[in-house]
């Protein structure tokens, strides 16, 4: 911001906020959730499905138990269940490329015997050999009685069997998974083990990608009828594991967010390598915000805040200085 009249606003705040690609500020819970909703399930390459972490089951075993019991009609497309034989649990399963439904139906419930059966519904699914759910002498019983020995993950009745997510076999290149750290997404296999790198980063997200993403941010502004305020992250380090946009794309895609998609781009943010000094990254940053006559700059921590003052930093993140390091999570 130039030194002839205009004064310059330092903002601390305590927490961080990077989205990797936008920062975007202002928006309702609701609304970050339509957004990140509409996101994959418009651009992404992968069909969208939920994938199972390390730490948590592939369906929820409850949810046939809130079905509506009454008889319904057979109409609409067939879907696969996966049966377990002995109390009539079930739970959808699809097949993926190199992996049929019964593969997953084992894979899933490896503790039981299973079935596969198709249909609608499960009232009129029906097994391969033509015999139908509902004539099972188990159909529904899962609902009644807990049957001793019936377990798919041989811990309990419910739940089912954890799948090790780096070996998934449905994962394929461009799937996004949710982790305990973020999302990441599938670069590739070797020896069937996936290979994993944030979501976001440039191993990961395509600059036309990257353009699809502020289409639909742009896409549900217009539709909340509210603006916030945006800030495009770049990767100043040009990091593997960090998200936004490496310099060399920064104007381009501001240009972009301005022209194109009619965002109203308040400034840049960025977080410098660990290890290295943070003065450069934060004068090329400052740099990239004067050329496309952007004031608002996010940069700087606890340990180098200063130095980006020194830089023009608008808002500095020094949660740390002021509540003290987090503690580690083992």
């Amino acid at each position: 911001m130039s030194a002839r009249g205009r004064s310059r606003i330092l903002s601390v705040s305590a927490g961080v906020f990077a989205a990797g690609l936008l920062s975007v500020a202002c928006l309702t819970p609701a609304s970050a959730q339509g957004i990140f909703e509409r996101i994959f399930g418009s651009i992404l390459h992968a069909p969208t499905r939920q994938l199972p972490s390390s730490a948590s089951s592939f369906a929820d075993p409850f949810a046939t138990m809130r079905e509506n019991a009454a008889p319904r009609v057979a109409s609409g497309p067939a879907s696969a269940y996966c049966v377990r034989t002995s109390d009539g649990f079930y739970f959808p399963v699809q097949a993926h490329a190199g992996v049929s439904a019964a593969e997953a139906c084992h894979a899933m419930c490896p503790a039981s015997q299973t079935r596969l059966y198709s249909g609608s519904g499960i009232d009129h699914a029906v097994a391969a050999d033509g015999g139908r759910y509902a004539d099972l002498d188990t159909a529904y019983l899962y609902r009644k009685q807990l049957v001793a020995g019936s377990t798919c993950n041989g811990r309990g009745p419910f739940g089912l069997a954890r799948v090790d997510v780096a070996t998934d076999p449905t994962l394929r290149p461009g799937d996004i998974v949710a982790t305990r750290t973020g999302l990441v997404a599938v670069t590739g296999m070797k020896n069937k083990v996936a290979d994993f790198a944030p979501f976001g980063s440039d191993r990961t997200l395509a600059k036309s990608t990257r353009e699809k993403l502020a289409g639909v941010l742009a896409a549900e502004i217009q539709r909340l009828g509210r603006a916030p305020r945006l800030l495009v992250q770049v990767n100043t380090g040009e990091e593997a594991q960090k998200g936004g946009v490496v310099p060399r794309q920064a104007d381009a895609f501001i240009e972009a967010c301005r022209r194109r998609y009619g965002l109203a781009v308040e400034g840049l943010m960025c977080i410098p390598p660990t290890g290295e000094p943070a003065g450069p990254h934060f004068a090329l940053l400052a740099k990239i915000a004067a050329r496309n006559g952007l004031d608002a700059l996010s940069m700087g921590m606890s340990a180098d805040f200063e130095t980006a003052i020194a830089f023009r930093a608008t808002q500095v993140r020094i949660g740390a200085a002021l509540f003290g390091a987090r503690a580690a999570h083992g």
